[in-house]
């Protein structure tokens, strides 16, 4: 079902526009949720300082899926995002539930953020390709802060 939107583009750019950007929403909710487990289940003699970095990845990992969906609302589509059709829409594989160990889950969230920012030039691609530089840009800031966050990752599982 499609909705006013203010973009001047037609339907035959938005759909899809949309369709790579519904995936991705639940592709980064997912992330979310698995950062969150790390936060919850963390473990060990780093347990304070790893507790603390996963909730604050999950937080900004939380605003990237805020902003894909708020801009799939603004193309006039509704967005996907219950636990149900994030789990049957995800593209990123299953957490490993039973980590508990801060480095095995930085590792981890590492690779599934290795793989979310494939996933998110993929739909930047769409964009460019489609005339819509409004979500190339959008796309392109999730893209880097993404990066960031798979950096710090990395940096916690490499010895000096």
């Amino acid at each position: 079902m499609r909705f006013h939107s203010s973009s001047p583009l037609g339907d035959e750019s938005l759909t899809p526009i949309v369709a790579a950007l519904q995936p991705l929403t639940a592709d980064l909710l997912a992330l979310y949720a698995s950062s969150k487990l790390a936060h919850w289940n963390v473990r060990g003699p780093m347990r304070a300082p790893m507790h603390k970095l996963f909730d604050k990845v999950a937080g900004d990992v939380l605003g990237y899926a805020d902003a894909v969906a708020e801009r799939v609302f603004m193309l006039g589509e509704l967005a996907i995002g219950t636990p149900r059709q994030v789990s049957m829409t995800t593209r990123l594989p299953e957490y490993p539930a039973e980590t508990v160990d801060g480095l095995m889950h930085c590792r981890a969230l590492c690779s599934q953020f290795e793989q979310a920012i494939v996933l998110v030039d993929s739909a930047r691609d769409v964009a460019d390709q489609n005339g819509d530089p409004d979500t190339y840009d959008l796309l392109t800031q999730v893209c880097r802060g993404l990066q960031k966050w798979c950096a710090e990752l990395a940096a916690h599982t490499q010895s000096g």
